[in-house]
């Protein structure tokens, strides 16, 4: 442990943790048989163009954003991000769950 160096409070360690963070184009049902036809180059139509794309982390949505091309690189512009008081109780439970499992890991 390097000098000077306290541990986090319990509010600064959930705000430190790394979470993976999606942006989700859309979602749709389809019967397996169409899956199983799918093919590189063919097309699955999720969504409107209109739409927003939602931005989730860890499972929770949070915001959500257009498609954007930024030096070459797809990107999300976020137009919309939800109070945070609104997803990180529910992701701090998230996060809590899996660094417990990371800690704990089961025995198969």
């Amino acid at each position: 442990m390097a000098e000077c160096e306290e541990p986090l409070s319990g509010l600064e360690e959930l705000l430190s943790a790394e979470v993976e963070v999606e942006a989700v184009l859309g979602e749709k049902r389809v019967p397996l048989r169409d899956l199983a036809q799918l093919a590189e180059g063919g097309d699955l139509c999720l969504l409107p163009r209109s739409e927003p794309i939602r931005l989730v982390a860890a499972g929770v949505e949070i915001g959500e954003g257009i498609a954007v091309e930024v030096d070459g690189r797809l990107a999300l512009q976020v137009e919309r991000v939800h109070p945070p008081e609104t997803f990180l109780a529910q992701l701090g439970g998230e996060v809590r769950r899996r660094l417990r499992g990371r800690e704990h890991p089961s025995e198969e």
